[in-house]
């Protein structure tokens, strides 16, 4: 798929719709969230990382940008009434983490976090119908996790699929599939108790679970994307805020 170069914008949420109208594509399009908490912008803010992370996008994507902001993405959870509820439960990393889920349902596209530097153009990977980006975790680190008391004894598996990136088509039903399971482990424990919760009730385990399940069973096209490729591309410098600031 060819991308074609556009100006950087805050675009509403119908055109973004728009560009997303031949959902055989994955549009050519970026999306940030930003909800202003710590500074108006991702450019204003004191950690450099925000910074340089947007201007990589701006620079390299050859996408247009859409940054979505605290407003954009209370009106657009209105418009799937079956998660507004866990999203108004959610503490805001974990908004963060359910809303790019439904972006990109939604609009189709490429998500990125502020804070992921973009080495080169993005048309080489959404020339796919979807992709997500491998984590390679240790054997130990996989062994530990099973003694988080929320994971109840299971570990992780060893191929972790990461949430700071990834594109696909409009309206593809693994997005569906991931809130799913993000409600089912909320109506469990609502609530993280510490860091690794996080990961577990809305961030990388979820992907991880749901990726792992359906390229196991279902017809759906995913491509994972190997780090030793993916590094080439784009690096998550990870400002590590939400550590602090869940």
């Amino acid at each position: 798929m060819e991308l074609k170069e556009t100006a950087a914008t805050t675009a509403t949420t119908a055109t973004t719709e728009k560009m997303a109208e031949n959902t055989n594509l994955i549009p050519a399009l970026v999306h940030l969230i930003w909800y202003g908490i710590d500074a108006p912008s991702p450019t204003d803010h004191p950690n450099k990382k925000y910074s340089q992370g947007f201007a990589s996008v701006l620079k390299n994507s050859n996408c247009q940008l859409k940054v979505w902001s605290k407003a954009d993405c209370e009106n657009l959870i209105l418009e799937y009434p079956q998660y507004e509820g866990i999203y108004k439960r959610a503490t805001n990393i974990m908004k963060f983490d359910i809303i790019r889920y439904l972006i990109i349902y939604h609009c189709g596209g490429t998500y990125l976090d502020a804070d992921v530097l973009l080495r080169k153009p993005l048309s080489n990977i959404t020339a796919n119908e979807c992709f997500f980006v491998e984590k390679i975790i240790t054997n130990a680190t996989s062994h530990e996790s099973r003694y988080e008391p929320i994971r109840k004894g299971i570990p992780e598996h060893p191929i972790r699929i990461a949430n700071y990136a990834f594109s696909s088509k409009p309206k593809n039903p693994i997005f569906m599939e991931i809130l799913t399971e993000i409600r089912r482990r909320m109506h469990i424990q609502s609530a993280p108790k510490n860091d690794y919760d996080v990961l577990y009730l809305t961030g990388p385990d979820v992907v991880t679970t749901v990726v792992h399940r359906l390229a196991s069973v279902s017809k759906i096209k995913i491509n994972i994307i190997p780090v030793k490729i993916s590094r080439n591309i784009f690096i998550h410098v990870s400002a590590g805020e939400w550590r602090q600031k869940k």
